[in-house]
């Protein structure tokens, strides 16, 4: 009695200790389909390596909706804590070229290339000028010189509500002077501001990182304030498009499905070695008590 009562909750225990680590192994072994003659064994290959395309694209899923979803990054890239950083950041950045001496042409050269740099300066140069002209044409700005001009002749002259004819009379050459000037500043305007932009353009290239560093140097916190802002409104307006052509869903996917079985079976052991070790002992513990109540009953 006193040998059963030990070896049978013992049986047990290793029993079901045996059981649940075989049944463990069998997800992952064997790792490639065993066949006799035409005929294939049953549960081979093992769980995990016959569904592998199948758990790839349910782990890419859960991924990218339940823990990289738009909502939780645009919580993480754009809270209190990020967007201090990026201030952070923005002020120690301008902070280590405040004794820079090359000037902003030789040190963008240097970090993005002659070439590149050379056709980024002119893409923006193109793209004020064509600001500044496009501004200038919906001001309709000689229009309004020549009616600021007019007014001022009005009230100069002493011209009111009282003399009609003579208020038509100036009202007409007001309409005539403001057409003509305005096509005079829209025939002259692309090569004065061209001229101008090109100038300012060759100034800034040509300035000394350090000097513009001492010139806005009270600047920097704007700056920086600036490069938040366009932080939070790039993230904000395009997180969601940007997810969607990452495709975080596909790449998860498509690495799982990438790793042999060796690698997928040490993933996942990696993971959750704990827990299965776990389910090795637990079933141990069940054995261990199914023999104890199966001696109990035989008593």
């Amino acid at each position: 009695m006193t040998i059963s009562a030990i070896l049978a909750p013992l049986l047990g225990g290793v029993i079901g200790y045996i059981t649940n680590d075989i049944a463990i192994k069998m997800l992952f072994r064997p790792r490639k389909a065993i066949y006799l003659g035409q005929w294939k064994l049953p549960f081979t290959p093992g769980l995990i390596p016959q569904q592998k395309e199948r758990i790839a694209r349910s782990v890419g899923d859960a991924v990218s909706s339940q823990l990289l979803n738009e909502e939780t990054l645009r919580a993480a890239v754009l809270s209190e804590e990020s967007l201090r950083l990026v201030r952070e950041k923005t002020l120690a950045f301008l902070d280590s070229y405040a004794n820079c001496g090359d000037t902003v042409a030789e040190l963008a050269s240097r970090v993005i290339g002659e070439a590149h740099f050379r056709k980024a300066a002119d893409a923006v140069e193109h793209g004020l000028e064509e600001l500044l002209l496009r501004k200038i044409r919906e001001s309709d700005l000689g229009a309004e010189i020549v009616r600021s001009c007019m007014n001022l002749l009005r009230k100069q002259l002493g011209i009111g509500e009282n003399s009609p004819i003579f208020q038509q009379l100036m009202d007409q050459v007001e309409l005539a002077l403001g057409a003509a000037l305005h096509d005079l500043v829209i025939q002259l305007a692309p090569e004065l501001i061209h001229n101008e932009v090109h100038r300012f353009g060759s100034d800034f290239q040509g300035a000394r990182i350090c000097d513009l560093y001492d010139r806005y140097q009270d600047k920097l916190p704007t700056i920086a304030d600036g490069v938040v802002l366009l932080y939070e409104k790039l993230l904000g307006e395009n997180l969601g498009q940007v997810l969607r052509a990452v495709d975080i869903s596909g790449i998860i996917a498509k690495k799982i499905s990438d790793f042999d079985a060796v690698q997928l079976e040490n993933l996942i052991f990696d993971l959750m070695r704990r827990e299965l070790k776990a389910i090795v002992y637990l079933g141990a513990l069940l054995g261990s008590l199914m023999g104890l109540l199966n001696l109990l009953f035989l008593l």
